[in-house]
């Protein structure tokens, strides 16, 4: 049987800043095709300079970064804030990623017809970022990071300032957006509850320097709602991991 290769790695990768802050320790990690991954931990830990290094933005101090991403496009990113260009329609924000790869313009109109179906923003086309919520400015960076196609998406908690039922609904949606795709996702977030909902498993990180000291498996499976989130099982894994958090923080207290 052909093995399966990983979407990427890394190999005993250490981070140190130059003010010489140590911001991540022998972190190893292996994303598999199709697995969405949570990453949970205490501010300061080094979650974002993890996403950092997965994206290939931040070059490791020691240690080795493998990816079968080859180019640009196979890669989408998300960020906590939209980071939306304001002056610019939904359609032109969502084709930002493709104009910068020189796509042409015929492509170009079918891949935002197509992204804005995905994330349902059909007939926003031409709002403005000023003119949407929230939640729909948030679904306007999702679509033009999926416009490319992307094998790899990387998210930095995207729905951490939405309100409650918002955050849910936009993770059922990201779901449902995962699975028809089939891509890798890594996903960054404080909240154990979006964790346990969306991960096939989640790493626990534990304070700086930030090291992985759990990896623990979400074995629900797909889809998942409101019937997830009222299982036994699902307050089970959360106050594991809340277990975990607490045993990373002692240990790492002096």
């Amino acid at each position: 049987m052909t093995p399966v290769v990983p979407v990427l790695a890394l190999h005993e990768v250490t981070h140190q800043y130059p003010g010489g802050v140590v911001a991540l320790e022998r972190v190893s990690l292996t994303l598999h095709p199709g697995e969405f991954v949570a990453l949970v931990g205490p501010s300061g830990c080094g979650k974002s300079t993890l996403l950092s290094l997965l994206a290939g933005l931040t070059t490791p101090a020691a240690g080795r970064v493998s990816s079968v991403v080859r180019s640009p496009g196979e890669l989408g990113m998300v960020f906590q804030d939209p980071t939306l260009m304001p002056w610019a329609s939904v359609a032109e924000n969502i084709a930002l990623p493709l104009r910068l790869m020189g796509r042409p313009a015929r492509d170009i109109a079918d891949r935002i017809a197509e992204a804005v179906q995905q994330v349902g923003l059909a007939g926003f086309e031409s709002s403005l970022p000023a003119e949407l919520s929230g939640g729909m400015r948030m679904r306007v960076a999702i679509a033009r990071a999926l416009v490319t196609r992307p094998r790899l998406l990387l998210m930095d908690e995207p729905f951490a300032a939405l309100d409650e039922l918002t955050r849910e609904r936009m993770n059922e949606q990201l779901l449902a957006l995962w699975r028809d795709l089939g891509i890798t996702c890594a996903f960054v977030t404080h909240s154990l509850y979006e964790a346990v909902f969306l991960a096939t498993r989640v790493l626990v990180m534990a304070p700086r320097p930030g090291r992985i000291i759990a990896d623990v498996p979400v074995p629900a499976g797909y889809p998942r709602g409101d019937a997830w989130r009222a299982d036994a099982a699902f307050a089970a894994l959360r106050g594991e991991l809340a277990a975990q958090l607490r045993q990373g923080a002692e240990v790492a207290s002096p």
